[in-house]
């Protein structure tokens, strides 16, 4: 029998217990896409997952999950993302970090929970992952699909994504200032440009603040995690020797 969750603001969650998400699997049969390898994608088992969440995420996670709301469950090599419907029909991005091992590194979410554990849009991905890994489409890293380009092609690909995506110029530029100044050593004791990476984070700032005006608090709150991890990405590189 399926129960309902009612959470504080009034909204229902359907309460799928284990053997209704059991069946839910078997009723949809796999159709396996040629070429997968799945020994290359890490082997989770169900009390892990179980184990990172709390009890109304994981109960929500696996409703999530078997009613098919996940889209576009891509592995690169150690990343596994995906997008997931919400209840008022947005999508969520999901990324997972996975080390040579297969253990989770770091799970995040565009949506803004923050209440312990992992939220409702990771439990469900990750369900994806244990009990759907013939349907996980594997594609290559970036560095992957970058080795085989020149100078030239290199510089076209980035001339076209500014063109498509404009403001990415912004990021092109403060990126190649901050590989100047590395590279010049003309500040040995200070290795990188907190001006640039000041910059990077009010425009990252800039580009998530939304309209408050419309919707609820849960769907509309700013990820301030989200704005704040390129800049964060950067300074971890550069403390960890990555980028010289």
């Amino acid at each position: 029998m399926v129960g309902r969750l009612q959470s504080a603001n009034g909204a229902v969650t359907p309460i799928f217990p284990d053997d209704v998400v059991q069946s839910s699997m078997e009723a949809c049969p796999l159709v396996v896409p040629r070429g997968v390898d799945v020994s290359r994608l890490p082997d989770l088992d169900k009390q892990q997952i179980r184990e990172r969440a709390g009890a109304q995420s994981w109960t929500r996670g696996q409703a999530y999950f078997a009613r098919g709301a996940l889209r576009q469950v891509v592995w690169r090599e150690g990343v596994l993302t995906a997008q997931v419907v919400g209840s008022h029909h947005e999508l969520y991005r999901v990324t997972v970090r996975f080390d040579e091992q297969g253990a989770i590194i770091n799970a995040e979410c565009t949506c803004p929970y923050d209440w312990g554990g992992d939220c409702k849009h990771i439990v469900a991905t990750l369900l994806y992952l244990l009990n759907r890994p013939e349907q996980v489409e594997q594609r290559p890293d970036l560095t992957s699909l970058l080795a085989p380009l020149n100078a030239e092609q290199l510089t076209r690909l980035v001339v076209q994504l500014v063109a498509v995506h404009p403001d990415l110029i912004d990021d092109v530029e403060e990126l190649l200032a901050t590989l100047a100044t590395l590279s010049t050593g003309a500040a040995a004791s200070l290795p990188v440009d907190l001006a640039v990476l000041q910059r990077r984070i009010r425009a990252d700032m800039r580009l998530l603040i939304k309209d408050y005006d419309t919707g609820d608090y849960y769907e509309d709150v700013i990820d301030l995690g989200e704005a704040l991890m390129p800049a964060i990405e950067i300074v971890g590189d550069l403390l960890s020797g990555r980028r010289t």
